[in-house]
């Protein structure tokens, strides 16, 4: 894996538009799956990121706030089992991952 595959919770944090330390919490939580550098960095394959960032942004869909951890890791559950990180607004995939997200949360 090359470097550009990984990303820094401040990058992610930008293409997210959400703070550095709630990804940072993210990451901790294990939430969104990071490991460290030599040096002691968290990095984030970009892959991860991108779903990550989409489930944030279907989760703030639902509940116009962030989303709840429960909220983010089930959207980010239904993301990896196929969804697509599209950038062209809502499609198949990302409807079918807050709606999922909504069950969880009326769950």
């Amino acid at each position: 894996m090359s470097t550009n595959d990984l990303m820094s919770p401040a990058q992610i944090s930008a293409m997210a538009g959400i703070s550095r330390a709630t990804v940072q919490r993210h990451i901790r939580e294990g939430v969104l799956p990071g490991r460290r550098t030599p040096g002691g960095h968290m990095r984030v394959t970009r892959a991860d990121a991108e779903h990550y960032a989409r489930a944030y942004t279907v989760g703030t869909a639902i509940t116009g706030t962030e989303p709840t951890l429960a909220q983010l890791t089930a959207t980010l559950v239904k993301l990896a089992d196929g969804a697509t990180v599209g950038g062209d607004g809502w499609n198949e995939t990302d409807a079918a991952a807050l709606d999922f997200a909504r069950a969880q949360q009326a769950a």
